[in-house]
């Protein structure tokens, strides 16, 4: 028999299932039965209320020396809004395996910026930590002389975060998320990150603050993915000074660009224009667009492309709605190209990088 789980009533009595098995599953896993555990993922309807149960059962996975811990707490559509469930302050111990961590994956769990101090200055091993939907998270500072072995990190959509500073040496990171909400991320700062590659700065004042940083700009010639959100009520009228400063960006191959301009009247192709001008040797664009009347025929024939570029094959359109605004920006991403190879008119509404 199917339940619908969105009802809270059903949430609630299989919420308490749930639990209940882990917790008998846990019980049963704590004799010689099971000596090493790979992974421990946790998908479910939990929220503050059910934190406990939740920190039993990582210090559990700890003890087993897990090398792969996964909590998605979503809370559902259609539910009273609750805080998230709070992931533990880690603590070394005799039966904890810490070390061997090396993936983290947390999703509507509330982490504060000193468990995720602690959670890498621990992790020797970490290589991949996502953190999405943490309203606790206000900054992130790893100062340390010893390298961190992080391959990937993404922090997506935590609603105070403002500050990422990384000190310490990571010679392995490749990729980098970074999505702020509309206060936005106001330093990012990288001291040694020789290999990476793919970095996306979300969140509307993202681009306008973090484009003339020095730490960013040096990182922006080396990339091959760069993914960016644009929105002009913010700064309307955007002086070169703050993207003139962005290196020629020869290495990046992929560019995803949405261009949000909710609310706001003033619309033009300032910002696509330049950044694509910034990568002479682009091959596939995507453009999420989200609220495009009309540009204004004048500021688009200005902007027209001087030099197309000739690497350019593949370019995708997410969000067309007919609007005046989508046909000139499909027009647009047409001209950039000299032989474009395959155009893509996605329907879709446009989500948010």
């Amino acid at each position: 028999m199917k339940r619908s789980l969105n009802h809270p009533m059903n949430r609630g009595v299989e919420r308490h299932k749930y639990i209940c098995w882990v917790n008998q599953v846990i019980a049963a896993s704590r004799g010689r039965a099971l000596n090493y555990l790979d992974k421990f993922r946790v998908h479910f309807y939990l929220d503050a209320r059910h934190s406990h149960e939740v920190c039993s059962w990582v210090q559990f996975a700890l003890e087993k020396g897990a090398q792969h811990l996964e909590l998605n707490c979503f809370q559902g559509n259609g539910s009273k809004k609750r805080r998230n469930c709070s992931f533990p302050m880690l603590q070394p111990g005799p039966l904890s395996s810490i070390g061997q961590l090396k993936s983290v994956s947390l999703n509507q769990v509330s982490i504060d910026s000193e468990k995720l101090d602690r959670l890498l200055s621990t992790c020797k091993s970490l290589e991949t930590l996502r953190v999405s939907w943490s309203h606790a998270l206000t900054h992130l500072e790893v100062v340390s002389p010893d390298p961190l072995q992080l391959k990937s990190l993404e922090l997506s959509f935590c609603s105070k975060l403002e500050t990422v500073v990384i000190t310490a040496p990571t010679p392995d990171l490749v990729s980098l998320h970074c999505h702020g909400s509309e206060r936005g991320v106001t330093k990012l700062h990288l001291k040694c990150a020789p290999r990476l590659v793919d970095l996306l700065i979300g969140g509307c004042r993202d681009i306008a603050r973090l484009a003339p940083q020095p730490s960013l700009s040096f990182y922006l010639a080396q990339l091959e993915s760069l993914s960016v959100t644009l929105q002009r009520k913010i700064y309307p009228r955007v002086p070169d000074g703050i993207f003139w400063r962005l290196p020629e960006m020869k290495n990046l191959k992929h560019l995803t660009v949405l261009v949000d301009d909710k609310n706001y009247y003033y619309k033009d192709l300032y910002d696509v224009n330049f950044l694509i001008r910034k990568a002479p040797f682009l091959e596939h664009l995507t453009v999420h667009a989200r609220c495009c009347m009309q540009f204004q025929d004048a500021r688009r024939r200005k902007l027209k492309p001087k030099h197309p570029l000739q690497h350019l094959r593949m370019a995708k359109y997410v969000g067309f709605r007919g609007f005046r605004g989508d046909e000139q920006l499909i027009l647009h991403l047409l001209q950039t190209a000299v032989s474009p190879e395959k155009l893509i008119i996605d329907f879709q509404d446009p989500m948010p990088l």
